[in-house]
């Protein structure tokens, strides 16, 4: 079976809590260490359990194309990747879901990192900005306390 395809469906921008996002991972990549996998150049992508399962996540509709099948899948609920963090300066950071459907992968879901003020908005605070290393590892310590395996990867 396919994953859900885009065609006219609009985002669906609220999430519930105990909604999962599932990311892949490549068969290298030891599950102790399946967090630092997280890269921030670009919001890192995961597929949405409200329109995918687990293993939609590495069928070539929702990997541009490429075969992913021998990776593997891991969880992690939206509360734990909607989390604030702060920097040494007290800058905020707030992690948010972002439900960014493809053509081929209506589930793709980015998570991105907006720069706040407490909660207030700062200018251009609503695009994802690269976090800086110390943000960046706090996020991936709180996702790792939270991620589960569902697919292992196929070594």
């Amino acid at each position: 079976m396919e994953p859900v395809k885009h065609g006219t469906r609009q985002e669906e921008p609220c999430f519930k809590d105990e909604e999962q996002l599932f990311r892949r991972f490549p068969p290298e990549v030891k599950s102790e260490v399946l967090a630092t996998s997280i890269r921030f150049d670009e919001p890192p992508s995961f597929c949405r359990s409200k329109f995918a399962r687990p293993e939609d996540t590495i069928h070539r509709n929702c990997a541009d194309g490429q075969d992913v099948s021998r990776f593997g899948v891991f969880a992690v609920p939206v509360a734990a990747a909607r989390i604030i963090l702060k920097d040494t300066n007290q800058k905020c950071y707030h992690f948010e879901p972002k439900h960014r459907p493809e053509p081929t992968c209506y589930a793709h879901t980015e998570i991105h990192c907006l720069m706040r003020k407490d909660s207030d908005v700062l200018a251009g605070s609503d695009i994802h900005s690269k976090p800086p290393l110390i943000v960046r590892n706090q996020f991936r310590a709180r996702i790792a306390i939270a991620l589960v395996e569902v697919i292992p990867a196929k070594h």
